[in-house]
């Protein structure tokens, strides 16, 4: 650890001289040393459209402060209305079609059946009457017996009643037209409506509101239709007694005794024949309701809309929605000229001060053009997202207690936190918290910032290293929670009554649950998007470039087995360094694991995947066996774009090797120069550019150090660590360090990660004793023990 301790001293520095002036080109995925012209020209113009957004959402339709009010809450101030307005009175309106429906008249139908039925036991029993009117062999004008009832369709109708009745009922019988035009009446009757006795004292009940009833009377129940007043509805006493009456106006010479015989009779024949409707009832009352008109009322300027010390209605939470709902209409604008200006200087200030924040959390991240638009478009989106859902919110309920549980506060933290980071997605989301904020402008904000930090830290920091699918759903679990949590935390007040908050959390579980859900499956769908349009690559996507089946990895497996065998190694440093330093592992190891794809052009060329000892640049001259080297960064970037690799690993393809000198070549050359010849290190020297960013720079320092201690003749852990040292202080002298996003102490810790790895992996193997009977054959194994006989086979050697 000397040499690191001594690497970063002033004399350190001097020592290793100025910059050398080496081939520094960026390559078209590499990060440029600087911020070029080009570069602050795009961060400039995306910190305009960011402003552009917040500075018009914030000026133009101004959002009221939200009303957090509940039924049965007492209100704390008193609320005045700021400008008139109608709306609808649902209490009253509710109340009128309640009443409308009430007074319906219930509907009835005829029954034909029943009337049917009512005819033919008139009919039978006129039969019954007219077979005999004298008993057999009785003498001139004698009655004889009555026929035997016993066949009779009812035989008890004609109980109860005494000779004279059932006399003047046989003379009746005995007259056919008198008989049908009894007969006609009673059908008369059955068709105007018969009700039980039950029901229509059932109907006249004081507290009844149902003056009348609608009876239709055909089967159909549409060609004829009569209102039937209650007080004329009549049983089958009344009707009998109605007949009888027509029948004696029609033959004033009936007795008496026949006509009270007709009712005993007719109150038994006659059936009820009204049967209740109750689904012509309830297409009644269903156009009742609709007949109501909306109860509207006027409430203007200045007028109070709630007491302080009142109870909370129903009625009084339609009034205070309606306002803000009209104050959101109204509000189009600022009105003013300090209105105007105030909210686009707040905004610039807002942009300004994330921009400045972004350069200090993350340096290097104001010279990633790419990032920085992609940081910029999503911040956009969710300041007009938050906007949009509040208008529609606005513009339909108006404001209410369940506002902040509805906005999407944690969208562009979701979205940003797997593509550009932790830290550009916690700035982005409290920028936009802030402009939603500025847009209340009551001491609800602090609310707002609370919910919005949370929601942006919990969605973020869950979804930074999503690597299934699933994680998206555990993540908008997790907002859900949180959002709910500090809306119930922020509901709890002295002055809310038992059982209140209780009713409201229904709906804010639900505005929650959309509200997190919905994010998660809005970023579910753009995050591929992002990737594609950026060259980015999330956690999701790198897990599916882990996969060693992929075209590239299988032929590396079968015409660079050795170029295989090495990126897997290099893959297990570079993923354990980046756990040591916090960087991202899974990265590390997908960008070790193409890094050397470039030597799949020739093979043969590299070291690794020489075989009999064979060594093709014996024929070549060094400059050629360079750029054959050297030219496997080249293919390696022709294969990337063939295969549509992303941009990280792009990235591992050009830098990996830096700036760095193919020192072998470079010195062979100059053993063999001629004397009037010149040999130059921008020959020798890999393109570029430099390695940046974190897991770039591991894979490069593990690429070296693994092949490097590959070349150790018997390596110990001393061995190791001064090769390690080595090669850490050649690449700082070089300066291909200087644009690394390491510090100091982050190098130490790979360092450390990289000789203990490196120690594990380059073990010595312990040989074993000859085995008794087999002479001259020697095993590598690992150490026997004392009661263990030798081994029957030899495990893989290291």
């Amino acid at each position: 650890m000397k040499w690191l301790r001594w690497q970063s001293t002033p004399q350190a520095r001097r020592a290793a001289g100025p910059a050398r002036p080496g081939r520094r080109r960026a390559d078209a995925v590499g990060q440029a040393p600087g911020a070029g012209a080009g570069t602050i020209l795009v961060v400039v113009l995306s910190g305009l459209l960011v402003w552009l957004v917040a500075a018009l959402a914030v000026t133009f339709r101004r959002t009221p402060p939200p009303m957090h009010f509940v039924v049965g809450e007492v209100a704390d101030s008193n609320v005045y209305s700021e400008v008139p307005f109608r709306y609808a009175d649902t209490l009253q309106t509710e109340r009128l079609r309640n009443r409308a429906s009430r007074e319906v008249p219930p509907v009835y139908r005829l029954s034909l059946p029943a009337v049917e039925a009512s005819l033919q036991s008139l009919t039978g029993l006129g039969d019954i009457l007219r077979q005999r009117t004298l008993a057999p062999g009785a003498r001139g004008g004698e009655a004889g017996p009555l026929p035997d009832l016993a066949a009779a369709p009812a035989p008890d109708l004609l109980e109860g009643l005494d000779g004279l009745a059932l006399d003047a009922l046989r003379q009746l019988a005995a007259d056919p037209a008198r008989l049908r035009i009894l007969r006609d009446l009673a059908r008369d009757v059955l068709n105007t409506g018969i009700l039980e006795e039950r029901d229509i004292t059932g109907l006249r009940e004081p507290d009844s509101p149902v003056l009348q009833v609608t009876f239709l009377n055909d089967q159909a129940g549409a060609a004829r239709t009569s209102m039937i007043r209650v007080d004329e509805l009549r049983d089958p006493k009344k009707a009998a007694a109605a007949a009888a009456a027509e029948f004696v106006a029609r033959f004033p010479d009936t007795s008496d005794v026949l006509r009270t015989a007709l009712e005993q009779l007719l109150s038994r024949i006659l059936r009820p024949t009204m049967v209740f409707s109750a689904d012509a009832t309830e297409k009644a009352r269903r156009q009742a309701v609709a007949g109501v008109e909306t109860v509207m009322r006027f409430v203007g300027a200045n007028e109070v809309l709630v007491l302080r010390g009142e109870a909370v209605t129903q009625d009084m939470i339609d009034r205070m929605e309606k306002h803000q709902q009209e104050l959101h209409l109204r509000q189009t604008s600022q009105t003013g000229a300090a209105g105007y200006l105030q909210g686009p200087i707040v905004c610039a200030v807002l942009v300004l001060c994330a921009g400045y924040f972004l350069s200090v959390l993350q340096p290097g991240l104001l010279t990633d053009r790419r990032i920085v638009v992609m940081v910029a478009l999503v911040t956009a989106l969710q300041i007009a997202l938050n906007r949009t859902v509040a208008a529609v919110h606005f513009l339909n309920s108006g404001s209410s207690f369940y506002l902040f549980a509805l906005l999407p506060l944690a969208f562009a933290a979701m979205l940003l936190a797997p593509l550009a980071g932790m830290r550009p997605a916690l700035v982005s989301g409290l920028l936009a918290a802030a402009v939603a904020a500025w847009q209340i402008r009551s001491p609800e904000a602090f609310h707002l910032c609370l919910t919005g930090t949370a929601s942006c830290l919990v969605g973020g920091s869950l979804l930074r290293r999503a690597r299934r699918r699933a994680h998206l759903i555990s993540t908008g679990a997790a907002v859900f929670g949180t959002v709910l949590l500090l809306e119930l935390l922020f509901s709890i007040r002295g002055n809310l009554p038992a059982g209140a908050l209780g009713r409201a959390l229904p709906p804010l579980a639900y505005y929650a649950f959309g509200n997190a859900f919905g994010v998660t499956a809005l970023v579910f769908i753009l995050l591929p998007l992002l990737e594609y349009s950026f060259g980015v690559a999330s956690d999701l996507t790198l897990v599916e470039l882990s996969d060693l089946n992929h075209p590239l990895m299988k032929r590396l497996q079968l015409e660079a087995p050795g170029t295989y065998h090495h990126s897997l190694t290099v893959a297990t440093l570079a993923e354990q360094a980046a756990e040591a330093i916090g960087a991202n592992p899974l990265m590390a190891r997908v960008c070790a694991y193409f890094h050397d794809i470039g030597k799949l052009d020739r093979p043969e060329y590299f070291v690794e995947n020489a075989t009999h000892g064979i060594n093709p640049h014996d024929e070549l001259q060094p400059r050629m066996s360079s750029l054959v080297i050297l030219n496997h960064v080249r293919q390696g970037m022709e294969l990337a774009r063939r295969y549509k690799l992303k941009r990280p690993l792009r990235e591992v393809i050009a830098q990996h090797h830096g700036t760095s000198l193919v020192y072998y070549f470079y010195r062979k050359a100059r053993d063999q120069k001629e004397p009037d010849q010149t040999v130059g290190e921008s020959e020798f020297r890999y393109p570029g550019p430099k390695p940046r960013r974190k897991e770039v720079v591991l894979v490069s320092l593990a690429d070296s150090c693994e092949a490097a201690c590959r070349s150790l003749d018997r390596p110990t852990p001393a061995k190791i660590a001064a090769m390690v040292d080595s090669l850490f202080g050649d690449r700082i002298r070089d300066h291909e360090l200087d644009d690394a996003e390491l510090t100091f102490r982050e190098l130490a810790r790979v360092r450390d990660m990289m000789v203990r790895t490196l120690t594990t992996m380059m073990h010595a193997r312990v040989p074993y004793p000859k085995e008794s009977g087999r002479e001259g054959d020697t095993v590598q194994a690992g150490p026997a023990t004392a009661t263990a006989g030798p081994p029957s086979a030899a495990p893989d050697s290291a």
